[in-house]
């Protein structure tokens, strides 16, 4: 069974899991609404290596 973009992120986003990608250059381009909500920061924030600053600072 193949699943079509919308179904994907249907799971993707409605998933307790909190999921990330990264493209081939190594930065982030994505986070779901699970990782959002944990890192309580925003997809701008987070997107590149945002993500890293966070861990850095340890907010």
């Amino acid at each position: 069974m193949e699943l079509d973009l919308r179904q994907y992120k249907l799971i993707v986003e409605s998933s307790p899991n909190m999921i990330w990608r990264a493209g081939t250059d190594g930065k982030c381009n994505y986070f779901n609404q699970t990782w959002l909500k944990f890192t309580n920061r925003t997809i701008e924030q987070e997107l590149g290596y945002g993500w890293a600053a966070c861990i850095a600072c340890g907010d």
